[in-house]
């Protein structure tokens, strides 16, 4: 029922829109969980560890070129506060054929917010988010509050820091100390809606976020669960998904080789 509901929710504020959800290309952090897959005990927690312990890293060289080939246009670009999302929409935005008339940051999806464990999930503050822009006069930051991040907001509010990540925290899942949890996340997803409402009912969104936010989305609003690669992309209608790129359905992703 509620996966029904939502997907009403989603015919509504969609309407003749066409959505792209468009994931970051590759950050740090991914290169550090992909090596992390062809190792095995504690050489693997370590380098889990190292890719967590980076807080909202940028792109690699690899990330840039990445963001220079995607092959998507629209009238709008939304995108995450982090930092590798904003670097992927810049350089994307200053594509060739690329003519948007609005590029608006929104934190409603930004990945799933790591807490004070993943820093490589947890965004910093509106002043460094406008920073990882070139001509930030271009970009609309009225949806960015000075603190989102769940580490910064208990930082504020008295909160120790966490230590070095260390492989034990990987192992017994301390890693996770203040994660945002997925009910919270799938808040966003219907704020997320509620902000796509306010859109013009034609227009075409290029929405360049996450992978794990994405693959909650897609699950929790149209059933149909996405997981996409570095600067892969899916759109949406009121119809569901379609045309997806660089990204397969499953309903069992691995989120820690994200």
């Amino acid at each position: 029922l509620k996966l029904q509901f939502l997907y009403f929710i989603a015919q509504c504020m969609l309407g003749g829109q066409r959505v792209v959800l468009v994931r970051h290309g590759q950050a740090f952090h991914n290169v550090l969980l992909g090596e992390a897959r062809a190792l095995r005990g504690n050489e693997m927690l370590k380098r889990r560890a190292k890719g967590y312990s980076l807080l909202d890293p940028g792109l690699t060289a690899v990330g840039k070129e990445q963001a220079r080939g995607i092959n998507v246009t629209g009238d709008v670009i939304v995108v995450s506060p982090l930092r590798r999302a904003l670097e992927t929409a810049d350089i994307f935005s200053e594509g060739k054929g690329i003519t948007a008339k609005r590029k608006i940051v929104l934190p409603d999806i930004r990945e799933r917010d790591g807490g004070l464990g993943r820093l490589c999930d947890s965004g910093q503050s509106r002043t460094d988010a406008i920073s990882y822009v070139k001509d930030q006069a271009q970009w609309e930051w009225d949806h960015v509050p000075r603190l989102y991040s769940r580490r910064d907001l208990a930082l504020e509010s008295g909160s120790r820091d966490t230590p070095i990540i260390t492989s034990l925290d990987v192992s017994t899942g301390r890693v996770d100390l203040h994660r945002e949890t997925f009910e919270q996340q799938t808040h966003r997803v219907k704020s997320f809606l509620h902000f796509l409402s306010t859109l013009p009912p034609t227009a075409t969104v290029v929405a360049i976020g996450h992978g794990h936010f994405w693959w909650c989305f897609t699950s929790t609003v149209f059933n149909t669960p996405v997981l996409l690669d570095n600067c892969g992309y899916a759109t949406c209608t009121m119809h569901g998904v379609t045309d997806i790129v660089n990204g397969v359905v499953t309903e069992e992703p691995n989120f820690a080789n994200l």
